[in-house]
């Protein structure tokens, strides 16, 4: 019998989970929220690369090529960027540099919940702002105003959010950058997923602002650890000596080939968002009818890669979650891994044909309750 590891630590299941897909090919995979690795492109450039290519030196600041690519494609001189091994550990560094013993952090929820983790490592107080559930998950600004009101670090977001795959408006975002300005906060945005819309970042936006992201979600490069920092050279050089200590395990080959990446990333994007948009298709067909009959609560958003609907009667999505993958071979993400039982979480970045056949297995699922 097949069974999802028995944990509250998001990353530990996650882990767990990924190691019953590789053992049990036949699951239905909806519990990635990232793109499917693109094989064919990733193959060609590795064929296409040299000798000399891999043997090229590379700063421990992160390959020189692929800071000023990113640079150039998030429309900021290259001084804003600075590499790291994946957006993770982006968060690791801007929440060490800047997160001390007490030090009041405003986080939207739900949230991913490693956000609140990395946090709490560093002795953060905690704040929760809510996303609104009744209005496609946009941030509730009247919360956020008064949690500022005592004062803040910073704040963190996602855009597009985790899980929802809502979408910070850009007026939206132009309030929360004004209230932590008053505030004399800090804004950190990660955007992993916000190359779905568009490569412009938040932190162009104002001078108090972070963002950060990488190739794991949007292009499904996860493999290849290639994060970055985005950020006015001020907060760039305050982010340095926490960069220094937790990103010194840079590999080389993985920068090199991030490099030959960076050099035609609009082909890798336009595959994803094409891929993302015919899968969203077969998504909205599968939730059209179970919205219908009231068993679904929640729109499938516009973009992005998943979905976070409401299962109607079903308060307890662990427990479904677990019976869905025994009889129905399906993984999705129950909610109470982003403090939202009742919610499930299903990624479609992957194979169409794979994500058809699991949608329909998910849809009996639902109907059997």
């Amino acid at each position: 019998m097949i069974e999802l590891p028995i944990t509250n630590d998001y990353l530990a299941w996650a882990r767990g989970v990924q190691d019953m897909i590789d053992a049990h090919p036949d699951l239905y995979n909806l519990f990635s929220s990232a793109s499917a690795m693109p094989r064919d492109l990733l193959l060609a450039d590795l064929e296409a690369m040299t000798p000399h290519d891999w043997l090229a030196s590379v700063s421990p600041w992160g390959h020189h090529t692929v800071a000023e690519r990113i640079a150039a494609w998030c429309g900021v001189p290259s001084e804003w960027v600075l590499v790291t091994s994946g957006a993770s550990n982006g968060l690791v560094v801007v929440a060490r540099a800047l997160v001390g013993q007490g030090d009041r952090v405003v986080v939207e929820a739900p949230a991913y919940q490693p956000f609140l983790r990395v946090l709490e490592d560093c002795g953060a107080q905690i704040v929760r702002v809510p996303r609104l559930a009744a209005y496609d998950f946009a941030l509730d600004l009247a919360a956020l105003n008064e949690a500022l009101k005592s004062g803040a670090r910073l704040i963190l977001l996602s855009n597009l959010h985790n899980p929802s795959a809502a979408s910070l408006s850009s007026d939206d975002l132009a309030v929360v950058l004004a209230l932590a300005e008053r505030a004399g906060a800090l804004v950190v945005v990660d955007e992993v997923y916000q190359h779905f819309v568009a490569c412009d970042s938040a932190a162009v936006q104002a001078d108090h602002a972070i963002a950060i992201s990488s190739l794991s979600k949007t292009y499904g490069m996860g493999g290849l650890r290639c994060g970055w920092i985005i950020a006015a050279p001020p907060l760039i050089e305050w982010l340095r000596p926490a960069h220094t200590l937790y990103e010194n395990t840079t590999s080389a080959a993985a920068q090199t080939v991030s490099a030959r990446v960076w050099s035609h990333i609009g082909d890798y994007r336009a595959l994803a968002v094409e891929r993302a948009a015919a899968n969203r298709a077969l998504v909205q067909d599968f939730a059209a009818p179970l919205l219908a009959d009231g068993l679904l609560v929640g729109a499938v958003p516009a973009q992005g890669c998943v979905y976070f609907p409401q299962l109607a009667g079903i308060d307890d999505t662990d427990a479904f979650s677990r019976r869905t993958v025994r009889d129905q071979h399906v993984v999705v993400v129950p909610g109470e891994f982003f403090e939202v039982p009742g919610h499930i979480r299903i990624g479609y970045g992957g194979d169409s044909a794979r994500l058809a056949a699991g949608l329909e297995r998910l849809a009996a699922a639902i109907r059997a309750g």
